[in-house]
């Protein structure tokens, strides 16, 4: 199967835990009152919630492109239809309070998966808008609260603690990951993460540096209606373009959803525009072909002098503000030389 397959079916082994959930959730709100009763009643919108994510999700899957494979993805989906089909014959109960909380665990804590932690990461890194970390972080805080709550005896607290922080360990390692899944550049992590050799060597040797923002002005006005085919080939297309025009020695990233940035060392002083210039012409003359496409781009050069990690993150961040003054024109090139 290839990488789109196996995202397909563990989406649906996903969707198919939360669908038994809502069920299990429906009938527990049924025969229940007061506080359990509202507990139950959220527990099962929330459910709803997920399942509206993952059938958006499976539908984009269907429209875009990979840059990347993504690491150990047969194992995640073979893992997730045993895991499926466990908790469906496991999740049962007698009808006592704690025998229910055990149950609705088995339903939750499926996303402890750091397999399930990094595909939630995958959309909202390659669509910024597609995101249910934070809202599945809060809802099983609120699950184990009221776990608490509601369970007498110690070792179901402490059950659901470490839920907790398997939970938050899990998103930690998941967003740790140095390279941008759809586009296989790095991140914004890796970036920061590989510049800081290379712009201690660049001062050590005297070389004049630069830090490139291009931004795809378009792509950053996106809703979730758009045609996620075409963004992803954009993405993918920008990508090709600048590891086939940038020197192999230099440094490309995936900075966030609708920019990329570039680290130039040892260029000739002054040229910071022509490059700028070829890079932004060229995208969007060569990428007219995939959608029209406008870029922005904001840069900045200086030479390094005693505290290169301070001197690289104020190049960086002047970098970005000239981008967001090109963008706030409506496009162009703003350049700043004095750092």
């Amino acid at each position: 199967m290839n990488d789109i397959a196996l995202l397909t079916s563990v989406i649906a082994s996903c969707r198919a835990i939360d669908s038994a959930a809502l069920s299990y959730y429906t009938s527990l709100n049924a025969r229940s009152d007061g506080a359990l009763k509202v507990l139950w009643h959220r527990m099962g919108e929330h459910k709803e919630a997920m399942i509206a994510y993952w059938d958006y999700t499976a539908d984009i899957i269907t429209k875009i492109e990979l840059g990347r494979p993504i690491e150990h993805l047969d194992e995640l989906a073979a893992d997730m239809e045993r895991t499926a089909a466990r908790i469906r014959e496991e999740a049962q109960s007698n009808g006592t309070i704690e025998e229910d909380f055990v149950a609705a665990a088995r339903y939750e804590l499926y996303v402890l998966k750091p397999g399930v932690a990094t595909l939630v990461n995958f959309f909202y890194s390659a669509f910024r808008n597609i995101s249910a970390e934070h809202d599945y972080l809060n809802h099983l805080v609120h699950f184990i609260d009221v776990w608490r709550e509601h369970t007498s005896t110690p070792a179901m607290g402490l059950i659901g603690d470490i839920a907790g922080d398997l939970l938050r360990q899990s998103i930690t390692v998941a967003v740790s990951q140095p390279y941008d899944p759809l586009t296989g550049l790095f991140n914004k992590k890796g970036f920061l993460q590989t510049i800081i050799p290379l712009t201690f060597l660049a001062q050590r040797n005297r070389f004049n540096v630069g830090i490139i923002l291009v931004s795809l002005d378009n792509l950053a006005a996106a809703s979730p209606k758009d045609d996620y085919r075409t963004i992803s080939r954009m993405l993918l297309f920008v990508a090709k373009y600048l590891r086939t025009n940038v020197r192999r020695a230099d440094l490309i990233a995936r900075y966030d959803h609708d920019r990329f940035i570039i680290y130039i060392s040892n260029m000739a002083q002054n040229s910071l525009f022509y490059t700028c210039e070829r890079t932004k012409y060229g995208i969007e003359k060569d990428g007219k072909d995939i959608c029209p496409i406008s870029v922005s781009v904001g840069a900045a050069e200086c030479f390094l002098a005693v505290n290169v990690y301070e001197e690289t993150m104020a190049l960086v961040n002047r970098a970005q503000e000239c981008l967001e003054h090109a963008r706030k024109k409506g496009g162009g090139i703003i350049l700043n030389y004095k750092i």
